[in-house]
């Protein structure tokens, strides 16, 4: 193994175990930062990928070993893991169907809770210019074709029904025409801008050429005013049933906590409530807004309650729902999209696409829908909080 002769200033065998350490730290640091993060796997996967590459390199001459280490992906890999530590990043490569819903296509990071999509390039910037000016004959998809798939998936795919602010961040440097035309599209560069006069001659008619054919595509989506930067406010919310029930049940007040049920369930939820009460951050969360409830939710609450719920559950809720302005049903056009499965009923499709179709975050427990609805390509904005069930009636049993 690498018995040729080597300069140690350049040493293509140094370079590979150095490479090798690098992929090896990246995959200890995902662990340690990023342990249960969504797609983090999706990341650790491509780590692991990039090992054996590397490793299957040992039988490589050493005259044929650099030319196979330029291809390691791990630069890239390395600023994507550094990016994402310096922001609140909550994904890696998240999936977002395309506008046409026959593809998907993935978001490198998700940060701000959903707010904010980022895009880390690593490409070095002779090659990006080169690609700008159309000169490289790269078969790969360009910085400004990545601008549009990316506009046009956030454009589709809402956070709190406002367009996600889009970053496109340049490790190693951006052409300073290239982040011009990125920021008219809307989107935030950053990274060390260079002039691109340094790495490519310009033809004469590039100028116009540049704003006249090339990206006409492209400048439609930038006029949408909502790629602008804005703060997602919550304005109103769709109370969920489950979301009803959390704000009512005796096992959310008082003492309801602390009896010992004959229910597993109940039993259950009693001791997460007592490590963790739900109320407090739920009311934290909806304070401030206008409250809604479709009518499917309401008549679905109103029978439940009057079978399951006691006599103070029963005045928590009609004090509730004197707060809470009952709207007719009504889908937005993409929930009317959703396939029925066995966690995605009717009733619930109804009542996530009332929210949807109003505008109004809504507020549930039924995580299991969400996730349903996401893997068709559908993410309703929501605030999830944690299920409680009626319990005053069977206190009231255990009393007796």
């Amino acid at each position: 193994m690498f018995v040729e002769s080597r300069n140690s200033a350049e040493d293509p065998v140094q370079i590979w175990e150095d490479k090798i350490r690098d992929v090896e730290s990246l995959l200890f640091e995902a662990d340690v930062s990023f342990r249960d993060m969504e797609g983090i796997g999706k990341y650790k996967k491509k780590l692991k990928t990039e090992i054996k590459f590397l490793t299957a390199l040992k039988d490589q001459p050493v005259s044929e070993l650099k030319k196979y280490l330029d291809t390691s992906n791990i630069t890239h890999l390395r600023g994507l893991l550094n990016v994402a530590k310096r922001h609140s990043c909550c994904a890696f490569y998240k999936s977002f169907a395309t506008s046409q819903r026959k593809s998907k296509r993935e978001v490198d990071l998700v940060i701000d809770g959903g707010a904010t999509w980022v895009k880390v390039i690593s490409r070095n910037v002779r090659g990006l210019a080169m690609d700008f000016i159309g000169a490289s004959g790269s078969a790969n998809r360009s910085v400004i074709e990545q601008a549009q798939n990316y506009i046009e998936m956030a454009q589709t795919h809402l956070h709190f029904f406002k367009v996600p602010k889009i970053i496109f961040e340049f490790v190693h440097g951006v052409p300073d025409l290239l982040q011009h035309k990125l920021e008219s599209f809307g989107i935030e560069v950053v990274g060390d801008m260079v002039n691109i006069n340094e790495f490519v001659k310009l033809p004469l008619d590039f100028a116009s050429y540049d704003s006249d054919e090339i990206y006409d595509n492209t400048k439609s989506f930038s006029e949408d005013e909502c790629l602008k930067d804005e703060c997602c406010v919550v304005d109103a919310v769709n109370l969920d049933i489950s979301t009803v029930f959390a704000l009512i049940s005796s096992l959310t007040h008082e003492n309801g906590a602390n009896y010992n049920y004959t229910s597993r369930l109940l039993n259950a939820q009693a001791a997460l409530e007592r490590k963790k009460p739900v109320l407090p951050p739920l009311l934290k969360a909806i304070e401030g807004t206008k409250w809604l409830i479709c009518r499917t939710a309401y008549d679905a609450v109103q029978s439940i309650l009057s079978t399951v719920a006691g006599p103070e559950e029963k005045i928590r809720a009609k004090e509730l729902f004197e707060k809470v302005e009952v709207v007719e049903d009504k889908l937005s056009k993409r929930a009317t999209t959703l396939k029925l499965s066995d966690r995605i009923s009717q009733r619930s499709k109804i009542i996530f696409g009332s929210g949807d179709y109003y505008k109004a975050v809504t507020v549930t427990a039924n995580r299991h829908f969400v996730y349903a609805a996401a893997h068709q390509g559908i993410h309703f904005a929501v605030i999830i909080h944690e299920s409680r069930a009626l319990s005053e009636q069977k206190q009231r049993d255990l009393r007796r």
